[in-house]
């Protein structure tokens, strides 16, 4: 399965959905409410192109792993 990646658009209504579904308004804890749902994140140097990615092992731990850049 391919899939495409979000516009701009798309990802500010995910990222509004999530913040309003989790009562996030202002990202305070939203690392911490992250990780308490089970998501793994880490840091690691990306690069200067990338912010940040996310994947799923094939157990389905899913993963966020943000650039120190």
């Amino acid at each position: 399965m391919q899939i495409k990646p979000l516009d701009e658009e798309q990802m500010e209504r995910v990222a509004g959905y999530v913040q309003q579904r989790n009562n996030l308004l202002h990202n305070r804890n939203f690392m911490t409410t992250l990780e308490l749902a089970g998501i793994y994140i880490t840091e690691k140097s990306l690069g200067a192109d990338v912010d940040a990615y996310s994947t799923q092992t094939t157990d389905g731990r899913p993963w966020i792993v943000m650039s120190t850049e």
